[in-house]
Protein backbone atom coordinates (compact mmCIF):
# COMPACT_ATOMS: atom_id res chain seq x y z
CA UNK A 1 0.00 0.00 0.00
CA UNK A 2 2.67 2.24 1.32
CA UNK A 3 4.67 1.73 -2.51
CA UNK A 4 1.20 2.45 -4.61
CA UNK A 5 1.17 5.77 -2.41
CA UNK A 6 4.89 6.40 -3.45
CA UNK A 7 4.53 5.80 -6.82
CA UNK A 8 1.57 8.02 -7.05
CA UNK A 9 3.02 10.45 -5.31
CA UNK A 10 6.15 10.67 -8.03
CA UNK A 11 4.10 10.97 -10.75
CA UNK A 12 2.48 14.17 -9.02
CA UNK A 13 4.19 17.69 -10.76
CA UNK A 14 6.45 18.88 -8.85
CA UNK A 15 4.41 21.82 -7.85
CA UNK A 16 1.59 19.31 -7.05
CA UNK A 17 3.96 17.33 -4.82
CA UNK A 18 5.62 20.29 -3.15
CA UNK A 19 2.74 21.66 -2.08
CA UNK A 20 1.52 18.69 -0.49
CA UNK A 21 4.67 18.11 1.53
CA UNK A 22 4.54 21.08 2.70
CA UNK A 23 0.61 20.83 3.62
CA UNK A 24 1.86 17.81 5.89
CA UNK A 25 4.46 19.50 7.17
CA UNK A 26 2.68 22.16 8.65
CA UNK A 27 -0.16 19.85 9.57
CA UNK A 28 2.16 17.19 11.52
CA UNK A 29 3.37 20.90 13.27
CA UNK A 30 -0.37 21.40 14.14
CA UNK A 31 -0.53 17.62 15.44
CA UNK A 32 2.31 17.78 17.51
CA UNK A 33 0.48 21.08 18.84
CA UNK A 34 -2.97 19.58 19.32
CA UNK A 35 -1.20 16.55 21.24
CA UNK A 36 0.72 19.01 23.39
CA UNK A 37 -2.80 20.46 24.24
CA UNK A 38 -4.19 16.91 24.93
CA UNK A 39 -1.39 16.28 27.16
CA UNK A 40 -1.73 19.24 29.29
CA UNK A 41 -5.76 19.34 29.19
CA UNK A 42 -6.56 19.40 33.12
CA UNK A 43 -3.08 20.98 33.80
CA UNK A 44 -2.43 24.40 35.11
CA UNK A 45 0.03 25.14 32.10
CA UNK A 46 -2.84 24.81 29.56
CA UNK A 47 -4.21 28.04 30.08
CA UNK A 48 -1.21 29.52 29.55
CA UNK A 49 -0.01 27.30 26.13
CA UNK A 50 -3.24 27.40 24.76
CA UNK A 51 -5.53 30.44 26.10
CA UNK A 52 -9.21 30.31 24.49
CA UNK A 53 -9.03 32.20 21.21
CA UNK A 54 -12.37 33.39 21.32
CA UNK A 55 -12.40 34.59 24.24
CA UNK A 56 -9.96 37.39 23.99
CA UNK A 57 -7.04 36.01 25.92
CA UNK A 58 -4.02 35.78 24.20
CA UNK A 59 -0.18 35.23 25.04
CA UNK A 60 1.33 38.55 26.42
CA UNK A 61 4.51 39.14 24.37
CA UNK A 62 7.65 40.58 26.48
CA UNK A 63 7.38 44.82 26.50
CA UNK A 64 10.16 44.65 23.96
CA UNK A 65 8.13 42.89 21.13
CA UNK A 66 5.15 45.16 22.29
CA UNK A 67 6.07 47.95 20.67
CA UNK A 68 6.73 45.78 17.24
CA UNK A 69 3.40 44.13 17.38
CA UNK A 70 1.57 47.02 17.97
CA UNK A 71 3.29 49.11 15.34
CA UNK A 72 3.73 46.71 12.59
CA UNK A 73 0.71 44.02 13.09
CA UNK A 74 -1.46 46.49 14.98
CA UNK A 75 -1.40 49.19 12.13
CA UNK A 76 -1.76 46.28 9.14
CA UNK A 77 -4.80 44.83 11.56
CA UNK A 78 -6.79 48.36 10.67
CA UNK A 79 -5.70 48.41 7.12
CA UNK A 80 -7.27 45.23 6.67
CA UNK A 81 -10.50 46.11 8.92
CA UNK A 82 -10.19 49.37 7.14
CA UNK A 83 -10.04 47.15 3.24
CA UNK A 84 -12.51 44.58 4.80
CA UNK A 85 -15.17 46.84 5.54
CA UNK A 86 -14.74 48.59 2.10
CA UNK A 87 -14.51 46.03 0.08
CA UNK A 88 -16.36 43.44 1.45
CA UNK A 89 -19.24 44.80 2.49
CA UNK A 90 -21.83 43.74 -0.24
CA UNK A 91 -20.77 40.35 1.17
CA UNK A 92 -21.97 40.48 4.60
CA UNK A 93 -23.29 36.60 4.83
CA UNK A 94 -19.71 35.70 3.28
CA UNK A 95 -17.67 38.06 5.14
CA UNK A 96 -15.75 35.77 7.75
CA UNK A 97 -15.50 33.08 5.53
CA UNK A 98 -13.37 35.69 2.96
CA UNK A 99 -11.57 36.86 5.50
CA UNK A 100 -10.13 34.38 7.15
CA UNK A 101 -10.03 31.94 3.93
CA UNK A 102 -9.56 34.77 1.38
CA UNK A 103 -8.11 37.64 2.19
CA UNK A 104 -5.57 36.94 5.92
CA UNK A 105 -4.08 34.67 3.56
CA UNK A 106 -3.32 36.83 0.45
CA UNK A 107 -1.86 39.99 2.66
CA UNK A 108 -0.30 38.30 5.23
CA UNK A 109 2.04 35.90 2.57
CA UNK A 110 2.21 39.46 0.05
CA UNK A 111 3.54 40.81 3.84
CA UNK A 112 5.74 38.07 4.64
CA UNK A 113 6.84 36.18 2.08
CA UNK A 114 6.29 38.12 -1.41
CA UNK A 115 9.68 39.66 -0.52
CA UNK A 116 11.25 36.27 -0.03
CA UNK A 117 9.56 35.57 -3.71
CA UNK A 118 11.01 38.65 -5.20
CA UNK A 119 14.57 37.58 -4.28
CA UNK A 120 14.39 34.14 -4.40
CA UNK A 121 16.65 34.08 -7.96
CA UNK A 122 18.65 37.18 -6.54
CA UNK A 123 19.67 36.67 -3.00
CA UNK A 124 22.44 34.41 -1.99
CA UNK A 125 21.27 31.34 -0.83
CA UNK A 126 22.31 31.42 2.92
CA UNK A 127 20.60 34.88 3.08
CA UNK A 128 17.78 33.82 1.98
CA UNK A 129 16.76 31.16 4.26
CA UNK A 130 18.65 33.23 7.11
CA UNK A 131 15.80 36.07 5.94
CA UNK A 132 13.27 33.04 5.77
CA UNK A 133 13.67 32.22 9.54
CA UNK A 134 13.58 35.70 10.67
CA UNK A 135 10.54 36.34 8.82
CA UNK A 136 9.32 33.39 9.62
CA UNK A 137 10.07 33.84 13.37
CA UNK A 138 8.69 37.92 13.37
CA UNK A 139 5.27 36.50 11.31
CA UNK A 140 5.14 33.84 14.40
CA UNK A 141 5.31 36.03 17.18
CA UNK A 142 2.78 38.31 14.70
CA UNK A 143 0.17 35.79 15.86
CA UNK A 144 -0.80 36.47 19.20
CA UNK A 145 -2.25 33.28 19.82
CA UNK A 146 -0.74 31.52 22.81
CA UNK A 147 2.85 29.53 22.86
CA UNK A 148 1.70 25.96 22.25
CA UNK A 149 -0.16 27.63 18.65
CA UNK A 150 3.42 29.18 17.51
CA UNK A 151 4.67 25.63 16.94
CA UNK A 152 2.22 25.19 14.32
CA UNK A 153 2.50 28.59 12.91
CA UNK A 154 6.21 28.67 12.50
CA UNK A 155 6.09 25.52 10.88
CA UNK A 156 3.57 26.85 8.33
CA UNK A 157 5.77 29.77 7.78
CA UNK A 158 8.97 27.90 7.10
CA UNK A 159 6.85 25.35 5.40
CA UNK A 160 5.63 28.61 3.25
CA UNK A 161 8.82 29.77 2.28
CA UNK A 162 10.24 26.54 1.54
CA UNK A 163 7.26 26.05 -1.14
CA UNK A 164 8.88 29.86 -2.43
CA UNK A 165 12.35 28.40 -2.84
CA UNK A 166 11.46 25.13 -4.27
CA UNK A 167 8.73 26.04 -6.31
CA UNK A 168 9.88 29.32 -7.69
CA UNK A 169 5.76 30.29 -7.50
CA UNK A 170 3.89 32.24 -4.92
CA UNK A 171 0.46 30.52 -5.25
CA UNK A 172 1.59 27.47 -3.42
CA UNK A 173 2.42 29.49 -0.27
CA UNK A 174 -1.37 30.99 -0.41
CA UNK A 175 -2.98 27.97 -1.08
CA UNK A 176 -1.22 26.27 1.91
CA UNK A 177 -2.01 29.27 4.23
CA UNK A 178 -5.73 29.09 3.36
CA UNK A 179 -5.91 25.59 4.29
CA UNK A 180 -4.39 26.12 7.49
CA UNK A 181 -6.87 28.67 8.27
CA UNK A 182 -9.51 26.36 7.30
CA UNK A 183 -8.31 23.99 9.50
CA UNK A 184 -7.04 25.62 12.45
CA UNK A 185 -10.60 27.82 12.53
CA UNK A 186 -12.65 24.36 12.25
CA UNK A 187 -10.65 23.15 15.01
CA UNK A 188 -11.28 26.19 17.07
CA UNK A 189 -15.22 25.67 16.37
CA UNK A 190 -14.74 22.49 17.17
CA UNK A 191 -13.02 23.20 20.61
CA UNK A 192 -15.44 25.87 21.08
CA UNK A 193 -18.51 23.34 20.78
CA UNK A 194 -16.83 20.23 22.57
CA UNK A 195 -16.38 22.87 25.88
CA UNK A 196 -20.31 23.11 26.28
Amino acid sequence: MFARFARRLEDLRPVGRNLLLAFAFAMLALLAGHMLAYGLSGTSLYRWFFPHPFLGRGFNLPKLLEWFYDREVGANVAIMDFVYSRILELWNDMYGFSKVFVMAPLIEELEWRGPLWLTRRHANRNWWKAAAVVGAVLFTLGHNSGLGVLIAVFAMALASAWLIRKTERFWPSLVLHAAYNMQVTFWGIAMTLGSY
